[in-house]
């Protein structure tokens, strides 16, 4: 099946063209008005770059580039080439996508502040009332609802490991990570 992405940069990097690159950085273009009858700003457009490393980016109109490893919120990609990436509500046109996590809708929770998520989150699994795989083995409904959100997903479960108390039985069986998170533990 032929590309249907004709991305521009690619035949200008075979040219040795040095594309603007943005690595381990975030940038953000000019959001739309909340007031809708105010016209709407045009969004801030990047030609021919490259993003890679950590990068974040929202709110762009962004055309011919090439994406590595970057978290797109709210924007615009035409002839894009999107590799590991985090895809936010974006309008794509003619792009290429691999091994990428794509949300075209996502949760009412991404909206809020890491702050208030947290408040929520530590609600919800409780204050160390539960234990985490007790007797009845639940894991609280929310850190299950949210494993499909990679970003999500690892802010409850920091939450669920910091509060509840874990069987020592189940921490041997932790990644090393997830181990530094746990705050209390009992033997079982």
């Amino acid at each position: 099946m032929a590309n249907k992405c004709h991305n521009n940069l690619l035949s200008l990097l075979s040219r040795g063209y040095e594309p603007p690159t943005y690595t381990s950085m975030t940038l953000t273009g000019s959001p739309p008005p909340p007031n809708t009858q105010t016209p709407n700003t045009p969004p801030t457009s990047l030609k021919s770059s490259l993003f890679r490393g950590s990068t974040t980016v929202s709110h762009l109109t962004l055309e011919n580039s090439i994406f590595n490893n970057v978290l797109l919120r709210n924007c615009v990609i035409t002839n894009g080439i999107l590799h590991n990436c985090i895809i936010i509500d974006c309008k794509l046109q003619n792009f290429v996508v691999k091994k990428c996590q794509v949300v075209w809708r996502p949760l009412a929770s991404r909206r809020f502040p890491v702050e208030i998520r947290g408040l929520i989150f530590r609600f919800a699994v409780g204050e160390g009332e539960s234990g985490v795989g007790e007797a009845d083995g639940k894991i609280p409904a929310l850190v299950r609802a949210l494993r499909g959100d990679q970003m999500l997903y690892r802010e409850v479960i920091e939450v669920l490991y910091r509060q509840a108390v874990v069987p020592l039985g189940f921490v041997v069986k932790m990644k090393l990570a997830d181990r530094k998170l746990v705050k209390r533990m009992v033997m079982a």
